[in-house]
């Protein structure tokens, strides 16, 4: 009887040894650390400062700057070597959200030159209670009777209007007006250590460049303008660098 119980737990234990055995060892991984930084020109943003000047000449100041970022591709000499699809909500005046990390297991290693990314959300995923049901996303939403989805962006604050404080609400959503970004970069991407990707958003990029806009000619609210929507997003692709 001894003999028999022997055998059985010497079974059992050689079995859960082979378990133990197989199990595959835990590669190491990577990530890219993107940094997000505001500023107008060469100034750090701050909120509630009617200071700085566009390109109509208009005095003003940002005091909600609100928006997602999404659809990371990364690229060495044209060739993608990495894509990402983590929906990133930024709030410029809010620390916190502004650094996050990007894995890389399983990415192609070697050099990268440059990187790709919306300011907004594909369509896929601009779709009404889409995203994780949180506070700030619940802000972020686009109306359903004007098409439904999330607010890529809400830039808002006050411009000077001769002797009066004027509010603005640039607001863009609506699929097809996702804005595509690109940025030129160096580094070296690789499973087993730490990047960083200093981004910089330049705001006064949002008012120039094809076209200026102006608050007293084009107006201060472009919710569901569609006019005033694609001027923004036409201005917008070069508000990013990477400092």
């Amino acid at each position: 009887m001894k003999r028999l119980q022997f055998v059985f737990v010497l079974l059992v234990f050689s079995f859960v040894s082979c378990k133990k055995d197989s199990i595959p060892p835990i590669a190491s991984s990577g990530e890219i650390r993107i940094a997000v930084g505001h500023r107008v020109d060469g100034t750090p943003l701050v909120p509630d400062s009617v200071r700085w000047q566009n390109q109509a000449g208009e005095t003003y100041g940002v005091e909600r700057l609100q928006y997602y970022l999404s659809n990371f591709r990364f690229y060495h000499n044209g060739q993608l070597v990495h894509t990402n699809n983590t929906i990133r909500y930024i709030d410029a005046f809010v620390d916190s959200t502004c650094t996050f990390s990007i894995p890389l297991t399983g990415a192609t290693t070697g050099p990268c030159d440059s990187v790709a990314f919306l300011l907004g959300l594909d369509t896929t995923n601009n779709l009404s209670f889409s995203l994780p049901p949180t506070l700030q996303n619940s802000d972020m939403g686009w109306p359903d009777n004007m098409g439904g989805g999330y607010h890529f962006i809400k830039m808002e604050g006050h411009w000077r209007n001769g002797a009066m404080l004027t509010g603005f609400a640039l607001h863009v959503g609506r699929n097809g007006y996702a804005i595509p970004m690109g940025c030129r970069c160096s580094m070296n991407i690789t499973n087993a250590t730490t990047g960083l990707l200093p981004l910089s958003m330049n705001v006064n990029e949002w008012f120039r460049n094809p076209a200026n806009y102006s608050f007293a000619a084009d107006g201060s609210y472009s919710m569901n303008n569609m006019a005033l929507m694609r001027k923004l997003c036409t201005n917008a692709t070069d508000v990013f660098t990477v400092m």
